[in-house]
């Protein structure tokens, strides 16, 4: 399986951030350019998705989330919290899930307070 990780959102420094925690945690063979990070041989576009969370919050980066992308399983996206809704993607803000509309993440989000 290929997993594509768009980095055409994000600024250089965190693109940057982002390639080197590929290169330093993820084994299989990858190409990248400036919109684009394409891993060969993956299994799991969810556990590429765990590890770059991870990075994301061991560099205090909380302004910047990962998200799949609702048409195709094996890319994500490292987006800003703020540009997501301009995407037409919401997302919700306890555990990061994306909604494809404001209604189905509100209600969503009602669910953790129960």
């Amino acid at each position: 399986m290929v997993v594509k990780i768009d980095v055409s959102y994000i600024p250089n420094n965190i693109r940057c951030i982002i390639l080197d925690v590929v290169d330093r945690v993820v084994p299989s063979r990858k190409e990248s350019s400036d919109k684009m990070i394409t891993l060969y041989n993956e299994k799991n576009a969810e556990e590429i998705k765990h590890i770059l969370e991870e990075e994301l919050r061991l560099k205090n980066l909380s302004d910047y989330v990962i998200s799949e992308n609702t048409h195709d399983e094996s890319e994500i996206a490292v987006l800003k919290k703020g540009d997501i809704e301009q995407l037409g993607l919401y997302v919700c803000m306890h555990c990061g899930m994306p909604f494809e509309s404001e209604v189905q993440r509100t209600v969503h989000e009602r669910m953790h307070y129960f």
